[in-house]
């Protein structure tokens, strides 16, 4: 496949995909990023991926990996920013960066998160699962992938989603992420679709991986912000400084 040539005079490319996803999007940042700094996705989750086909020094072998929240530039070794308009699932993480492993490839030291992205958790998931259930009894089924997407950036938009700066409050971060855990917990049993749903197993085993995400990754949360117009800045769901701290 031919190289698609993007000049642009502030080098700056920006990739938007101005349908329903699969415009292949995937393969134009992939060709293109090799000559890039940084790559970084803005928003979305790992309801979507890309297919990369990687050379396995452990089969010698060309072998699929599939990519969810790590941009399709992965190969490259180029720094990678995961921004504050994704929603990211410790599960997805953990469970690709083993997978980029498996490549020889390690992101982790390459890895830039930003505090203000939210953390999709388990309750979301099943949140997720629930609400297409319920969808279902009267044939309104939106075709959900279950990840937890939609019910992520409903907590944003409500101002309580959980921002991934959690993981930045020192030895107070298990408290602080146990108690928000336990109100979407007592959220979901409201919802009585799933019989015998034990919130406190669910938030132990949500604990287990969001442990093993590396903190040094995740970026602090600028403290604050000076612009014109406060009035409507202010406001602003994901940087006005309004914003519930969760």
């Amino acid at each position: 496949m031919r190289k698609i040539q993007i000049i642009t005079p502030t080098g700056i490319t920006i990739i938007v995909g101005l349908i329903w996803g699969d415009e292949g999007k995937g393969i134009i940042v992939f060709r293109n990023s090799q000559d890039a700094d940084i790559v970084a996705r803005w928003a979305g989750g790992n309801n979507a991926g890309h297919t990369l086909y990687c050379y396995d020094p452990y089969t010698q072998k060309f072998g699929a990996l599939v990519v969810h929240l790590l941009p399709s530039s992965l190969p490259w070794g180029k720094q990678i920013a995961l921004g504050a308009g994704m929603v990211i699932d410790p599960f997805a993480l953990i469970n690709e960066v083993k997978n980029a492993r498996s490549f020889d490839i390690d992101p982790i030291g390459r890895l830039n998160i930003d505090g203000r992205a939210k953390l999709v958790t388990i309750y979301h998931r099943v949140k997720d699962l629930a609400q297409e259930i319920i969808r279902g009894k009267t044939g309104e089924k939106i075709g959900t992938t279950g990840r937890g997407i939609g019910p992520s950036y409903g907590d944003e938009v409500d101002r309580c989603g959980i921002r991934m700066s959690v993981l930045n409050n020192g030895d107070d971060f298990e408290k602080i992420l146990r108690q928000r855990l336990a109100e979407k917990g007592e959220q979901l049993v409201d919802l009585e679709v799933f019989q015998g749903l034990n919130p406190e197993d669910m938030t132990e085993e949500q604990m287990k991986k969001v442990l093993n995400v590396p903190r040094e990754n995740v970026l602090s949360t600028p403290s604050a912000l000076k612009m014109e117009k406060p009035n409507f800045w202010l406001m602003q769901k994901k940087y006005g400084l309004m914003v519930q701290q969760r």
